[in-house]
Parts: C-alpha cells; sequence; structure tokens
C-alpha cells in the first residue's frame, strides 16, 4: 500500500547550467533510498560510477528536450559537468551551513573553518556555446531570480559589441562601452567571423563535444589529440578493462582526454593508436615534459571551464591568508556518508 497516495511529495530543487556544455536541468534533493544505494554501492569503481550516473539521472526534474533517456544524457554532459550536477543534488539535499576543518600552510595549525556553501560557489564557463545563452536566457525568463554574473558579462558583452567589429576585424566599441569589453571573448568572435568569411570549415569552436586539439609532443615528437571526455566516454573506459587497483584507476582517470596517439612518419604514412588499453601503454611510455604538455594544454583548451568551491581564511595563530577549496566529488560522497 502507497501510504503517500493522495499526496504531493515536494522537494527541494536547484537549477544547474552545465559550466562545458550549457545545458538547464532543474535537479531534486536525494531521497533516503537513493542516499543508502550510493552508500552501500560496490568498491569497483565502473559499479560505483554506473550507479552514481543512475542516481543523477533520476534525479532530474527538467532536462533538455534532446534528452530522453540515460544513454543520451551520457553523451550530452561532460565529467566537469556531472560534477556541477553533483553540486546541484548537494545543494538541494543538505544544509549549505557546513564546518570544515582547514590547516594552516603556513604554521600548519588547524582551525574549525565555518562556511556556507553558496558563497563559495564560482563557475568559468566554456564562454563559446550557444547553449550557455539559450538555457540561461530560458532560466531567467521562466522566472529564475538567481543571477550568474559571469554569464551575464559574457551575454552583455556578445550582444552588445559583436556587431561593433567592422569587416576588418577591427574593434569599434564606443567610448562609453570600452570598459566592458572581453578582449579574449572577442578575439575568439574576430577568428570565427574570419574563418566564416574565409569558407574555411573548422572544428565546431562552439560546441565543446566536438572540439579535437592537435598537440605535436615535445620529447617525442608524437602527435595526441585531446578532447573533453563524456560519461559515456569514462564508461566505454572503464567497462571496457578490469581496473581494480588505484593505479589502474588513475591511469584511466588521467588518458580519458586522449583521443589518439598518432605516429607521422617521413614517408607520409600515419600509425593511428586509438585502442583504449593502447592509449594506457602509450601513455605510460612518454616523457615526463610530453605528459606536462598534455596535461597543460588539456587545462588550458577543456579543463578551466568547470565549476570552484573556494573561501579565503585567515589563521588566527600567525595572520596567514589561506584558500580553503573543496573537491565537490569527495565531498559530496562523504555528505552521503557522514550526513544522510
Amino acid at each position: 500500500m502507497d501510504i503517500f497516495k493522495g499526496f504531493k511529495l515536494k522537494y527541494r530543487s536547484y537549477h544547474v547550467i552545465t559550466p562545458q556544455t550549457g545545458l538547464l536541468f532543474d535537479v531534486r534533493g536525494l531521497t533516503v533510498s537513493e542516499v543508502d544505494r550510493i552508500r552501500n554501492s560496490s568498491l569497483i569503481p565502473s559499479k560505483v560510477r554506473s550507479i552514481i550516473n543512475q542516481v543523477v539521472y533520476d534525479v532530474l526534474q527538467e532536462k533538455p528536450k534532446h534528452i530522453k533517456n540515460i544513454n543520451d544524457f551520457k553523451k550530452s554532459i561532460t565529467l566537469k559537468d556531472r560534477e556541477a550536477l553533483l553540486y546541484g543534488i548537494y545543494h538541494s539535499t543538505w544544509t549549505n551551513n557546513k564546518e570544515f576543518i582547514g590547516q594552516c600552510g603556513s604554521c600548519g595549525e588547524e582551525q574549525v573553518l565555518k562556511v556556507h556553501i553558496d558563497k563559495m560557489f564560482n563557475i568559468n564557463p566554456y564562454p563559446f556555446s550557444e547553449n550557455y545563452k539559450n538555457a540561461y536566457e530560458v532560466y531567467r525568463a521562466s522566472g529564475g531570480e538567481e543571477n550568474l554574473p559571469v554569464l551575464d558579462k559574457i551575454i552583455y558583452e556578445e550582444k552588445n559589441k559583436i556587431d561593433d567589429i567592422n569587416e576588418e576585424g577591427y574593434i569599434e566599441a564606443p567610448p562609453e562601452k570600452k570598459s566592458v569589453i572581453n578582449e579574449e571573448l572577442l578575439g575568439e568572435i574576430i577568428e570565427v567571423k574570419s574563418k566564416k568569411k574565409k569558407e574555411q570549415p573548422a572544428v565546431n569552436k562552439f560546441d565543446i563535444l566536438s572540439k579535437k586539439v592537435e598537440i605535436k609532443l615535445p620529447e617525442s615528437g608524437i602527435y595526441v589529440i585531446i578532447r573533453q571526455p563524456t560519461i559515456a566516454d569514462e564508461d566505454d573506459a572503464y567497462l571496457s578493462s578490469p581496473f581494480n587497483q588505484k593505479n589502474e584507476v588513475d591511469l584511466a582517470a588521467q588518458t580519458l582526454m586522449i583521443d589518439r596517439f598518432e605516429e607521422r612518419e617521413d614517408s607520409g604514412e600515419v600509425n593511428i593508436v586509438n585502442n583504449r588499453a593502447d592509449i594506457i601503454y602509450g601513455f605510460q611510455s612518454l616523457p615526463v615534459l610530453d605528459r606536462r604538455e598534455i596535461f597543460n594544454r588539456y587545462f588550458d583548451e577543456f579543463g578551466k571551464y568547470q565549476i570552484d568551491l573556494k573561501s579565503n581564511w585567515t589563521c588566527k595563530t600567525c595572520g596567514e591568508a589561506n584558500i580553503l577549496s573543496l573537491n565537490i566529488g569527495p565531498q559530496f560522497f562523504r555528505m552521503v556518508q557522514d550526513e544522510a
């Protein structure tokens, strides 16, 4: 017998605009059964991720029309997007006033830090996606009151500045508007407009899922093509191999951004390595400087577009300024284990 029959259950919810794909979701808080499901999940990494993905999908109250099932969902959002959704679930499940232990980076003293999670939140969105403008404008038009200044700025500047770029690509902003110009964003707009004029089809820069970046590694001379992986890519990688040891899990995670390796011979022949196991083996064989180049370029092109939870605090013992930085993934699991 359904004891809630006749009652309309209401959940706390939170609107999330994903930082990389710019999709708008409305997520609700977790139920007791969902918390127990996560808490009692298997320790095998692929199983844990499968349960998390399913639970995240299940709490979506509103989602884009093109996402009709969980497979569409996995192909539509990135790993950084999932972190944003976990934050939304975190926000709508538990209270925002938290206490953490901070350790001073100078004197080593620990102290209790009382913070408000909302006030720690910051988003650095991928600014070239049409999805951002659409999702954010829909959210605001539907009565959403929480504004994201960074998105307001991007949308405002593009609307007011794109017409101020003449045919030669020069900026013709009126003097009273110069203070709000985002030079980096305008540079990207100029570049894309120039490519359109020359009719040179390129990678769709406005969609992070189709973006690929080619790197010639400085030490080995091998070419690597990097991308931003989706949840579906993560699923494929973990389910296709028995990653049970922590070092194997770490390697799998580190190499998800690698789409393929290419060895280009002087003769013109190209040896392509795109099998996941071979990619992991090849990655382990790279010189340290090559690995560093991959990580640095990934961060610059993809990884910096994400959410951050940071707060400044001052040590009461020595007066040193410190930063409390939370990783939403581990923090989410800690909340599931400790507070549910």
